[in-house]
């Protein structure tokens, strides 16, 4: 699967987001309505985030490993030159990137609602209370660092297997490696596969988190599509106000399809298909390519589905 490995190290290389996610803060910042309030920061914070995920996934060239009972994210000191401390945090910080994501767009759904339904908790809202809603999403990456850190970590088992297949082929030893990802079955002495309880565990609570926002997303952007039908009439607001906030309920519902076709379907695909035993390279290069996409095609929604930042963009034509 060297093709796909390669594919997607020119998808990271060549289809950069920090000049496209750059100029959407600038339009962000100078091409905003006024009536977008301090929702406008919330949407630079999806931005940064972007750049910053796009950024560790360059730097750790991360391969998706897929095989058998197992799927690991790897990174190798063959691709980066950094201390293997450090290759672990790296490691790491770029898996609990994917919690950070799952949490982002879930407070902006919620955000998003309590706006349309006129909530009274958003005009009083202080700069400590504000301050929730970037947090928030940082709390559930560290909670998904935690559980990925303890249940997902190395052992000799999966060492075992990355010897007979992952390094055979690539000159490097498991000194030279980093890796985290579940091994759902690990063969005793006798050659029987028993159940590894920890990554097991570790996994249901993935799975448990995934989808709590998954859930909250959906419901909030229910709830808000509703009372945005009768929103003209329950307020005194006008109908361009009530345009406006369809057309970022409408980007936010577009920004959370894109992550959700491009990394969270295919790595419920990729999660589950090692338990049964049916893990390939091809699923875990493919998940490679379509996760390094996503930071890319992420702010396109928001460029051209917000009628002010489209009308800039069309005049700069």
């Amino acid at each position: 699967m060297s093709s796909l490995s390669n594919i997607q190290q020119i998808v990271q290389q060549v289809c950069t987001p920090l000049s496209i996610n750059t100029f959407l803060i600038h339009l962000i910042v100078h091409k905003s309505p006024k009536k977008l309030g301090v929702y406008k920061y919330l949407m630079i914070y999806i931005d940064l985030f972007e750049m910053l995920y796009s950024i560790l996934d360059l730097i750790a060239a991360p391969d998706f490993y897929s095989y058998d009972s197992m799927y690991l994210v790897i990174t190798s000191s063959d691709k980066i030159l950094v201390p293997k401390w450090f290759q672990k945090v790296l490691t790491t910080l770029l898996c609990s990137m994917f919690g950070v994501s799952m949490a982002m767009f879930g407070i902006h759904f919620v955000y998003r609602f309590l706006v349309v339904s006129g909530n009274r908790y958003l005009k009083t809202l202080s700069s400590d209370k504000f301050a929730v809603w970037f947090v928030f999403p940082v709390f559930y990456g560290l909670v998904w660092a935690a559980v990925i850190s303890v249940t997902l970590s190395p052992n000799n088992y999966t060492d075992q297997v990355l010897i007979n297949s992952y390094l055979i082929h690539r000159s490097l030893s498991t000194t030279d490696i980093s890796y985290l990802g579940p091994n759902y079955w690990i063969t005793i002495n006798n050659g029987n596969p028993i159940l590894n309880l920890s990554y097991f565990v570790g996994m249901s609570l993935i799975f448990i988190m995934v989808t709590i926002s998954i859930l909250t997303m959906f419901v909030f952007a229910t709830l808000s599509y509703r009372k945005m039908g009768t929103l003209v009439e329950v307020t005194n607001n006008s109908k361009q106000y009530r345009s406006l906030q369809l057309q970022l309920l409408n980007s936010l519902v577009a920004q959370a399809l894109i992550p959700a076709i491009l990394m969270q379907e295919p790595s419920c695909i990729v999660f589950s298909a090692p338990f049964f035993h049916k893990g390939t390279e091809l699923l875990g290069g493919i998940l490679g390519i379509t996760v390094s996409l996503y930071p890319v095609l992420d702010p396109l929604p928001t460029m051209f589905v917000i009628k002010h930042y489209r009308n800039a963009i069309l005049s700069e034509l």
